[in-house]
């Protein structure tokens, strides 16, 4: 469904004295509907890099990238547009992605809006807003509040609401419940689950929480100074790790547990 071949990140800096960094380095994964493919690895991996591009956020040094087999490496216009609605995001801080002097039914009709998917202030704007709350578990008094009135895991519903809304074909879920009580990130990742069975919409997923990625995740992917050195299921990599990255990688996180 979701394809990048020999993807490439160099970041150039300095006008005399000129030093590039190649955050990202010939990277090649895919990713099917329905499944979730974790990303792990050491903050400065190039994790984040990759997801930007993912979301062309970020220009691409070299390397393409196919949805459903067209080439969307360099797509601009109504095509980016398109594209935007079909790979979304759900932000480590939801805070950052809503905002806080707009009352939660605004935030969301925001996105209904702009996407020309119900009339301003009409009676299916209203109906299709219920909808989306109850699917995240919010209720209709929720939405007369703002965002700071609301804790973390409901604001990260209501984030998870406005994705939902667009009915995307990718999304990636950058450390999505590292900012959220234990608790709370339970809830939030068998919301996660439950929305991926309904809708079967891919899943790319950044997390440092190994724990979180292998009961998340179908596909494991490590990555080291900007490369791919390991990847494979999760009982795999998990049960039968082969890089030496990958070995160390999980003793720490055993140590720390």
């Amino acid at each position: 469904m979701f394809e990048v071949r020999n993807l490439s990140k160099v970041y150039n800096s300095g006008v005399i004295n000129k030093a590039s960094l190649k955050a990202v380095d010939d990277v090649t994964f895919s990713v099917d509907r329905g499944e979730t493919v974790g990303i792990i690895g050491e903050s400065g991996c190039g994790k984040t890099s990759l997801a930007k591009m993912v979301l062309k956020l970020l220009k691409i040094s070299s390397g393409s990238m196919y949805l459903n087999g067209e080439d969307v490496s360099s797509i601009r216009g109504e095509k980016l547009k398109s594209y935007r609605r079909k790979v979304q995001i759900i932000f480590q801080n939801p805070e950052s992605s809503i905002n806080p002097h707009m009352k939660i039914y605004d935030c969301i009709a925001e996105v209904l809006r702009i996407n020309k998917l119900a009339s301003r202030k009409s009676e299916d704007e209203k109906a299709l807003i219920y909808q989306l709350i109850s699917m995240v578990g919010l209720q209709q008094e929720h939405l007369n509040r703002y965002s700071w009135e609301l804790s973390g895991g409901q604001i990260q519903r209501v984030a998870l609401s406005r994705v939902l809304a667009l009915k995307p074909e990718l999304l990636v879920a950058d450390e999505p419940t590292s900012m959220l009580d234990v608790s709370v990130q339970a809830q939030v990742l068998t919301l996660l689950r439950s929305m991926q069975r309904e809708q079967g919409f891919a899943m790319l997923f950044i997390s440092h929480d190994l724990d979180v990625v292998r009961v998340m995740c179908d596909r494991v992917i490590v990555m080291f100074m900007g490369k791919i050195v390991e990847s494979g299921t999760v009982d795999q990599v998990f049960s039968h790790p082969c890089h030496n990255y990958t070995k160390s990688l999980l003793e720490e996180y055993e140590c720390l547990r």
